[in-house]
């Protein structure tokens, strides 16, 4: 087996165990962006919900000095 034209040995696993590193992997990839998603949110409902600043209070190009 090759990975960037350099040669690797295969790791010996059986294919039960394969098909269980698949599946945890694609299950944390989908919680990965559900958790992505989730942050994006919240982020969006702190700036045009419940209008906190937050965003401009995290942005370093922000000139926003109140605090809470």
């Amino acid at each position: 087996m090759q990975y960037f034209g350099i040669d690797v040995a295969k790791a010996p696993i059986g294919e039960a165990f394969g098909e269980a590193a698949h599946g945890f992997h694609e299950l944390a990839g989908l919680l990965m962006a559900g958790l992505a998603g989730l942050h994006v949110g919240a982020a969006l409902s702190h700036q045009f919900v419940q209008k906190d600043r937050l965003v401009a209070r995290m942005s370093p190009f922000s000139r926003a000095t109140d605090t809470i």
